[in-house]
This record gives C-alpha cells, structure tokens and sequence, in this order.
C-alpha cells in the first residue's frame, strides 16, 4: 500500500484510461492463509485484492448505492449501510412472530 502511495496519481490515471478504453482486467486475488480463531492448527483462506481493485471497487459502490438505495424499501434490511438483517422490529421481525434466534422459519405456503 505504501508503495501505491508514492505513484498513486500516475497508477489511477492509467487505471482510468483503461476502463475508458474498457482494457480493465480484474488481476487475480492473493490467496493467504490465516489461523482459525479458536483452533490454531487449522486455517482458514483469505483473498486479498489488489489496491487497484479495492478502489475500484469502492469507487462503484459509492456511485451505484445512491441510486439502488432510492428503490429499496424501508422494510428492507440485510447488506444495506447503516443496517443490517438482525435490525427489524416491525409486525414480521422474528422476534415478534416469537421465533427464537437461530431457527429457520417454517413454510406455510399453500400451492394449489
């Protein structure tokens, strides 16, 4: 990363030329292997993108989520900024159907 910093505008300029000229290839992700929390002897893959990719990356989702955001509802929860699946409180949270945390909620659709 500290060496992405030393040419960092040259590097984003050329990243932007390419993705002008559609040329951009996703480079391949770093494939490290970390401990599993709780038991040392075994791992765990981690992929880790390049600094490129990450800005990338970044700079879609801050143009995209604005506009997807607007069509969301507010009834709608998982993978959403400032919100999260185990939020909702209204009339269909599980807590309120009185399901305890962890169970999977039973179908109940009739098919004629």
């Amino acid at each position: 990363m500290a060496a992405y910093a030393r040419v960092r505008r040259f590097r984003i300029a050329k990243l932007v030329e390419r993705l002008k000229a559609h040329a951009y290839r996703v480079p391949p992700i770093r494939r490290v292997y970390i401990p599993k929390p709780g038991q040392p002897q075994k791992q765990r893959p981690l992929g880790i993108p390049e600094v490129e990719d990450r800005l990338l990356q970044a700079a879609v989702s801050r143009l995209l989520t604005p506009i997807y955001e607007a069509d969301f509802r507010d009834s709608s929860y998982g993978f959403r900024p400032g919100r999260s699946p185990t939020m909702p409180s209204g009339p269909w949270s599980r807590r309120s159907c009185g399901i305890p945390s962890g169970r999977s909620i039973p179908p109940s659709i009739e098919v004629p």
